[in-house]
């Protein structure tokens, strides 16, 4: 052990008299072999310790979320749409190319209520698939999200839409296809309206 700390301790002495020669070294090594070093650095990042990587990150996270926050912020702000530009490629494979030719083919609008559509449309796919279906608003996207793609419950809300007001009261149910009705709030009985 003793002998360790004298090896040590000779190796610095020598490294403090000969700094600037190393460094010479060191510097036209890696001019030298740029693409070398670049690649043994980006294999090594962070590979001889993964766990102890990935939590020195975590607390360097949690220790400037407010920094964080100003320069994400800052940037989109420079960069408006990029985020949404990126989350398109890397979702759905969209490039900025393919985005702005299906945008194109549907005359800039979207693709169910036609309204015109800006950097802040949504991209419509098929959630077994993944594949695009086209461009939608904010609106008509969560109103297929909250029908669940599902044709027939989309039938169902369209044909209740054609009924009048007073037959929609009336409801058919799935399984026996028996008329049930709600009766009014304060009424103690059920009747059929």
């Amino acid at each position: 052990m003793a002998n360790r700390e004298k090896v040590r301790a000779r190796a610095r002495a020598w490294y403090a008299v000969n700094r600037e020669k190393v460094c010479a070294q060191v510097k036209a090594y890696r001019e030298a072999n740029q693409e070398r070093v670049a690649a043994q650095q980006r294999a090594s990042r962070g590979k001889a310790n993964p766990e102890k990587t990935a939590a020195r990150k975590r607390a360097w996270g949690a220790a400037n979320r407010e920094r964080i926050n100003a320069q994400t912020k800052a940037y989109r702000q420079l960069h408006p749409g990029v985020a949404a530009m990126w989350h398109r490629r890397i979702r759905y494979g969209l490039t900025p190319e393919a985005t702005a030719e299906l945008l194109a083919t549907q005359g800039g609008l979207c693709a169910i209520c036609e309204t015109p559509l800006d950097e802040r449309m949504h991209v419509d796919h098929d959630h077994e698939t993944n594949e695009v279906r086209g461009l939608l608003c904010g609106t008509c996207n969560s109103g297929l999200g909250f029908f669940k793609d599902n044709l027939a419950l989309l039938r169902r809300a369209a044909d209740y839409l054609t009924l009048p007001p007073i037959q929609a009261r009336t409801l058919v149910t799935r399984s026996d296809h028996k008329e049930k009705t709600h009766a009014p709030s304060g009424s103690g009985s059920v009747e059929a309206l």
